[in-house]
């Protein structure tokens, strides 16, 4: 069966480095903005590059969707 799931990531930069999130999604569906998940819990940030990710058999695929 064909590989049929997407994540979308964030990357921001926190303390000097950039790190791969998952954005925060309300109980709606909808994406915060303002929030990503680090260490299990919601947290403020600004800026960052989001990111739509799938793979195609063992290729790991990604594209740009927008910037913040």
């Amino acid at each position: 069966m064909a590989n049929r799931r997407v994540a979308l990531i964030r990357t921001v930069k926190i303390d000097g480095k950039w790190k791969y999130l998952a954005p925060v999604v309300s109980e709606k569906g909808r994406i915060s903005p303002e929030f990503v998940v680090l260490d299990g819990k919601p947290t403020r940030v600004s800026g960052g590059i989001y990111y739509i990710s799938w793979y195609v058999g063992r290729k790991s695929n990604s594209n740009v969707v927008g910037r913040r």
